[in-house]
């Protein structure tokens, strides 16, 4: 049975139950992505981290500051003319049921503090495509009010860096969403310096995530969800099981379950890696004894092997018995492997 082909009829379940998606911080400012796309690579690990976040924010700053000096003008515009951006990142939408009720109270009650990005749309004239402030943008839509937007001429590269480094600082994609961002970029033809920016990631890590990605059947994703919590050593481990003989079988059962649609993207993610942990059967296990009660010889049988131990040293004749009739019947076996073979 070919995992690749058995999980089509997952994708309205993967639809219906991504969980909700929240900002952890508030929505960052512009950013010059013109410049971003001609910085280095960040530094990689728990230092490199604290330093870029210590650079985002005084590039922050300056961008703020530079906008208003050279008269970045914000406008309104009405959100039925924004779409989104041609890179979908996130594996929920931004329907009513993915804004929760204090994010639209903010805007209801104090306006649209910060403004979104987006371009005059390639294809579509009158139109505009998102960079980033896809939330907002939705949060307008349900409450019936204009966006406030700044419009500037993108090209792709500079959209999709400015919409991954958004949701990098604000750390609002979960790894595997990461994963399924630069897999479609890269589908899309972009270079992997440019996918590597988008994200912040030195380019090994973001090879390595193409890779997950590629081996984990996307219907299997969808089925889970953005699982925040969850990140790579664990999606790995997930990869390799889905290996194994018969995973296909425990994913349907596991996913088909009570406790699977009960659960969070987690919780979903835990129930699949539990379904796919081989425990070793247990062997069978048998004593022989003497009439008098005595055990001379046990015996152990699972999957894999047969093994028949004896005490020699306490059961000589039985020990030379046995292997008198192994022998034997190794060379009946021989005789007959002929007349088997015509």
């Amino acid at each position: 049975m070919s995992r690749k082909n058995i999980f089509g009829a997952l994708e309205k379940f993967a639809a219906a139950n991504n969980p909700e998606r929240t900002a952890k911080s508030p929505d960052r400012p512009l950013v010059d992505v013109a410049d971003q796309l001609s910085a280095a690579a960040a530094p990689v690990g728990s230092l490199g981290r604290v330093l870029r976040e210590a650079k985002q924010k005084s590039a922050r700053a300056d961008e703020m500051e530079r906008a208003f000096q050279e008269g970045a003008k914000v406008v309104e515009l009405s959100p039925a003319d924004i779409d989104p951006s041609f890179a979908r990142d996130r594996m929920s939408g931004f329907e009513p049921d993915d804004l929760d009720e204090g994010f639209l109270a903010s805007i209801r009650d104090n306006g649209q503090q910060v403004p979104v990005l987006v371009r005059p749309h390639p294809t579509k004239p009158g139109r505009y495509e998102t960079a980033y402030g896809h939330r907002r943008i939705a949060g307008a839509r349900i409450l019936g009010r204009p966006v406030r937007a700044v419009v500037r001429a993108l090209s792709d590269d500079e959209l999709v860096v400015a919409q991954g480094q958004e949701n990098v600082e604000r750390n609002g994609l979960s790894f595997i969403e990461k994963c399924r961002f630069a897999h479609a970029l890269e589908r899309r033809a972009f270079a992997r310096e440019t996918i590597s920016r988008s994200l912040s990631v030195h380019k090994t890590i973001l090879s390595i995530m193409i890779s997950l990605i590629e081996r984990l059947p996307a219907d299997i994703v969808n089925a889970i969800g953005p699982a925040p919590a969850t990140g790579r050593r664990a999606w790995s481990l997930l990869a390799d099981r889905l290996d194994a003989p018969g995973a296909a079988d425990r994913v349907l059962e596991s996913i088909a379950s009570k406790e699977f649609a009960a659960a969070n993207s987690d919780g979903r993610f835990q129930l699949l890696l539990a379904a796919m942990t081989t425990r070793p059967t247990r062997p069978l296990k048998e004593a022989w004894k003497r009439a008098d009660g005595r055990t001379f010889a046990t015996l152990a049988i699972d999957d894999k092997r047969i093994v028949l131990s004896i005490d020699r040293a306490k059961h000589p004749e039985i020990a030379r018995l046995v292997l008198d009739r192994l022998t034997q019947l190794q060379t009946e076996l021989q005789q007959a492997s002929p007349e088997e073979e015509g």
